[in-house]
């Protein structure tokens, strides 16, 4: 499998088109991986977060 090989999993079954290392890894922290992974992005929340800036001053990055 070439590095920019794209490999996409319905379901949290281990593929043979997965790399080994890949596989023992996703085996070893299957407790925090869920069993459906939801599609898209979750729904907009009532509490949206902002930073307010000072007028005309730089951000810091």
């Amino acid at each position: 499998m070439k590095n920019n090989d794209i490999v996409v999993e319905e379901a949290n079954e281990l593929s043979p088109s997965v790399p080994i290392h890949i596989q023992v890894l996703l085996s070893e922290f299957s407790d925090v991986i869920p069993d459906e992974i939801p599609l898209g992005l979750p729904v907009m929340r009532g509490t949206q977060n902002c930073i307010d800036f000072i007028p005309s001053s730089t951000i810091p990055n």
